[in-house]
């Protein structure tokens, strides 16, 4: 049986008493988090900032509910932290909940350069009911053309759209969580400061990163894109 709303919900203004096993953190994932310490065994935080520091800590990159949350066994939402640094992001998160309150539906930011796999690191991590906010999909559907072949004049009309579910996700709805696309960083972190939403990176090998353009524009030329 699949429960859709866990009783606790973060963006509730409440202490919670729930024990370690309610909230997920059993006997399975202490094993399992053993395993992840011993392939990271550096703070992911501090390597950011050029320090080597132990892990200690499996943290959730997007927090989440508890054990019924679609995210909570997703291996790219987890990342080795030493202890200081976890507590540090535990308030962070703690503080972002408390300013977005308000809203009912939890809002995640996927920012990077363009091919660093943003769509599909959303589409293998939502879950049905789940939202995607994202330029090139609002245009792909207003005008019918492939996705990265929209013409500008339609910037304007996309914008809107986007603009308008932007607006209605500061309403209650019973949404799940939005997926922000974007590779504006300055876009993301806006968009994380107004709604409290967690941001999530994508990176990938600028070779790579190159090779997955240069597939793609062969796709829109074989399509007439």
């Amino acid at each position: 049986m699949k429960i859709l709303k866990p009783l606790y919900h973060p963006r509730h203004k409440q202490i919670d008493t729930r024990g370690a096993n309610e909230r997920g953190y059993t006997y399975r994932w202490q094993q399992y988090a053993k395993q992840f310490l011993r392939e990271h065994p550096l703070c992911a935080r501090c390597e950011k900032e050029g320090v080597t520091e132990a892990a200690e800590v499996v943290d959730h990159i997007i927090p989440v509910r508890g054990p019924y949350d679609s995210l909570f066994w997703v291996a790219s939402n987890h990342q080795a932290l030493s202890a200081r640094c976890h507590s540090i992001k535990t308030r962070e998160d703690d503080a972002k909940l408390a300013q977005s309150s308000t809203y009912s539906t939890r809002v995640v930011i996927v920012y990077g350069l363009p091919a660093s796999g943003k769509t599909t690191y959303v589409l293998n991590t939502m879950e049905r009911g789940d939202i995607i906010v994202d330029m090139d999909r609002l245009a792909e559907a207003i005008s019918g053309l492939p996705r990265h072949s929209r013409a500008e004049t339609l910037l304007p009309f996309t914008a809107s759209a986007r603009d308008a579910i932007y607006a209605r996700l500061r309403r209650p709805s019973d949404i799940n969580t939005a997926w922000i696309i974007t590779t504006d960083i300055n876009a993301a972190r806006r968009l994380s400061s107004e709604f409290g939403g967690s941001m999530v990176e994508m990176k990938v090998d600028e070779e790579e990163r190159q090779r997955r353009i240069a597939m793609r524009n062969q796709d829109l030329g074989a399509t007439g894109g």
